[in-house]
């Protein structure tokens, strides 16, 4: 196996200027994939990139083309379906085709991004028929300066119960882990990817010895005296939330935030009563530490485990409400990372402290600090939204939906996108839970559409119209996208028709995917939209436009857009991509980023479950950063 290209690392400074930010820096540039840039970290459109996956659900996409009655056709194995053709690819598909075309390339190597591509890539199919194979080649990669990183994550998406001691190893920095890497010392960087890892494998498992035995291990990294920098401090933290132990009856929990616990790994009570000492103690413990601590509380009671008791919730988000007050004179991250852990504890009954939790977003969302109000929207539609338990699981809906819209009307400016984008939110899961929408709050949007002037505001709105499926909105967002000039917006509000799910929207988005010669970041998303609406042409409307362009950017395009939509008829394109002469980088680090999709039916991806509702302005170069270093920018 051949190394990975030097040439592909960027270091320093990104292209075009792009710097990492630290909690409250000013920023010049943020980088969302190769066509899309923000200036500021309160853009919404960064929250989107994060958290969009939950909303888009790449794996129920199914672009299939049913013709009853019909001759039998020929899948990509050559096995029949009457009456079927493409759609999402079969096990047996993906073993015959995917995984050997993954496998030579990272056999052959490549750019730095390809090659890491094609390891998160084969991580993704798994399955015990492949662990020899691809357990082998990420072990390998382990090695390797550049990858080591990601072969570490990558072998905690495999999940396996039995690669567990070997990433504790790595994180660790054992003798062991030592040998492993072929180095004196595992460098920090890959310690911090292997402890995201293990909280992978954590997440991943039902033995609840190792879930126990790998707190045990992350607690441990949390407890690591001289770290140079707080990065495997935070992935060690951030892990933690994704291994949420078994609740041990007759165990107490203490919500000072002043206990001590000296086996935080033998209980969930335990496990909360250590992290709460986290995020209290100010002087002790690293602001960006602390951050993250939030977050991991919140996945925790979210989780629920069996048995949970009430009281565990009401003392985590008492916490979570009192760092929010002046007097607590909490660092601006905290108060940030706060409100969204809030938005994960909170649900719509009418327990009392569900009612609060309510009462103090609102409060942020109208006076707190300026990114605090952004997020603090957001985890309101979410938490007015979420069924509680008892009889009025929604009780609180409405006055939750009251606040938003009175956001949407009287907040500053540079704030009402977001309200707009909450609104859509909340609609998003009342619609799955088969719950009522709001008329008046479809009507609030479509009149926010309507009226909007610039090119960000039109693309929250649409997003945001798309989101609560509101069938009124259509004609209005396909007569901005012919109205307006900007790609982004256009984009957008594309995605958004893709989101309605109404399939009169088919043929305008195949003329505009049609059109979009010269722009990738509208061509991607019109034809992740016809894919999100089913459109049985599109997969190899896709694989024509592949073919004949000479375009690298529509070509990496396409291929991204293909990757999400997952037909099977698409593979044979990608596959080509990555063994023809003459193409760019940056399109073959799409393509096997795009067959990875096209192999995983997971209902929730593993960047997901690390994203959903982190702060990522407490950043990290291993979490994320402007230079797009972290785990989430993989």
């Amino acid at each position: 196996m051949r190394r990975p290209a030097g040439s592909g690392a960027t270091r320093g400074r990104a292209p075009g200027g792009t710097r990492g930010a630290r909690p409250n820096s000013p920023y010049d540039l943020y980088r969302l994939g190769q066509y899309e840039t923000v200036e500021d970290l309160t853009a919404w459109q960064l929250w989107w990139e994060f958290n969009k996956d939950p909303y888009l659900r790449f794996a129920h996409i199914n672009t299939a083309d049913s013709r009853t009655g019909s001759d039998d056709f020929f899948l990509g194995t050559g096995q029949r379906d009457a009456g079927r053709v493409g759609g999402r690819a079969s096990r047996a598909t993906i073993q015959a085709k995917v995984k050997p075309a993954l496998m030579q390339a990272v056999e052959t190597g490549g750019s730095l991004g390809y090659v890491k591509g094609a390891m998160l890539a084969i991580a993704k199919i798994g399955g015990e028929e492949n662990a020899r194979d691809f357990e082998f080649v990420l072990k390998y990669f382990l090695t390797d300066d550049l990858v080591g990183d990601t072969a570490a994550v990558a072998l905690g998406v495999l999940g396996s119960e039995s690669l567990y001691p070997l990433l504790r190893d790595v994180a660790l920095d054992t003798k062991a882990g030592r040998e492993i890497v072929g180095n004196d010392v595992v460098g920090e960087r890959q310690r911090a990817f292997a402890a995201y890892g293990l909280g992978l494998i954590g997440q991943a498992t039902a033995d609840a010895d190792v879930r126990r035995r790998i707190v045990a291990d992350l607690v441990v990294l949390l407890e690591t005296p001289g770290m140079a920098t707080e990065d495997l401090k935070v992935a060690a933290m951030v892990a933690m939330g994704l291994v949420p132990l078994e609740v041990v009856e007759g165990t107490a929990a203490c919500y000072c935030g002043e206990c001590e616990v000296a086996d935080p790994h033998t209980s969930l009570q335990a496990q909360v009563t250590y992290l709460m000492r986290y995020f209290t103690a100010k002087k002790e413990f690293d602001t960006l530490v602390r951050a993250h601590t939030a977050t991991t509380l919140a996945r925790l009671i979210e989780a629920q485990p069996a048995g949970m008791p009430a009281e565990l919730k009401m003392g985590v988000a008492e916490v979570l409400v009192d760092s929010l007050e002046k007097s607590a004179r909490e660092p601006e991250v905290i108060r940030e990372s706060a409100v969204l852990a809030l938005g994960l504890v909170g649900d719509a009954d009418d327990d009392p402290v569900d009612g609060w939790i309510r009462w103090a977003l609102n409060r942020a969302a109208g006076h707190g600090d300026p990114m605090q109000k952004r997020y603090a929207l957001v985890a309101l539609a979410q938490v007015g939204s979420r069924p509680g338990r008892g009889d009025a699981p929604y009780a609180g809906t409405p006055s939750a939906r009251k606040d938003l819209l009175h956001h949407l009307a009287h907040a500053k400016k540079s704030v009402k996108p977001w309200a707009g984008l909450a609104l859509g939110v909340m609609g998003f899961h009342l619609h799955e839970a088969g719950q009522p929408l709001s008329s008046d709050a479809s009507l609030a949007l479509r009149t926010a559409l309507k009226s909007s002037k610039s090119a960000s505001d039109l693309g929250a709105y649409g997003v945001a119209c798309g989101l609560r499926r509101d069938a009124k909105a259509q004609a209005l967002m396909l007569a901005k996208i012919s109205a307006v000039k900007d790609e982004s917006a256009r984009a957008y509000t594309a995605l958004g028709l893709g989101l309605l799910g109404n399939r009169a929207s088919i043929e305008p988005l195949q003329t505009l995917l049609a059109s979009a010669t010269d722009a990738p970041q509208l061509q991607e998303r019109a034809g992740l939209a016809l894919g999100l609406l089913g459109d049985t042409t599109v997969a190899m409307e896709l694989v024509t436009l592949l073919e004949q362009t000479e375009s690298a950017e529509t070509r990496a395009s396409i291929a991204k857009a293909l990757g999400f939509i997952g037909d099977q008829r698409s593979i044979d394109a990608l596959v080509a991509l990555l063994t023809r002469e003459g193409v760019a980088d940056a399109t073959r680090e799409r393509a096997v980023v795009a067959l990875g999709y096209v192999a995983d039916s997971s209902l929730r991806s593993w960047r997901s479950a690390l994203a959903r509702n982190t702060n990522y302005r407490a950043e990290t170069p291993t979490l994320t950063s402007g230079e797009r270093t972290g785990i989430l920018d993989l």
